[in-house]
């Protein structure tokens, strides 16, 4: 699997989770929706004992990167809080960068 891939969602997760820790006060329901995919996606690696790492691993990100792609989305087209708006549109297209780049990886090690 692509180290570079696993770099580059990493580093973008730790400064996206820092700029939405800013919009939290303002922002509870978008945050509660991160907040709620980031627990499933533990929840999933901790069941991943039976199942190949690399596939298990890709075919959750493509998951996982296609609800944060819908819901930034959402909240980039119709916010009503302009920092939120704003953080959304900022964000979208490293997600979406993230999502192709794991669906890449999907065709070669997962399904």
């Amino acid at each position: 699997m692509s180290n570079l891939f696993l770099k580059r969602v990493g580093f973008s997760m730790v400064l996206g989770m820092a700029s939405l820790q800013a919009l939290a006060a303002s922002s509870d329901d978008f945050v509660d929706a991160a907040t709620e995919a980031g627990i499933a996606e533990v929840k999933m690696i901790l069941e991943w004992r039976d199942e190949s790492f690399d596939r298990s691993y890709v075919n959750n990100q493509v998951e996982a990167h296609e609800k944060a792609v819908e819901l930034f989305r959402k909240e980039a087209a119709s916010s009503d809080k302009a920092e939120l708006k704003a953080f959304a549109g900022e964000t979208l297209p490293k997600l979406e960068e993230h999502l192709k780049h794991a669906k890449e990886l999907q065709a070669k090690h997962g399904q």
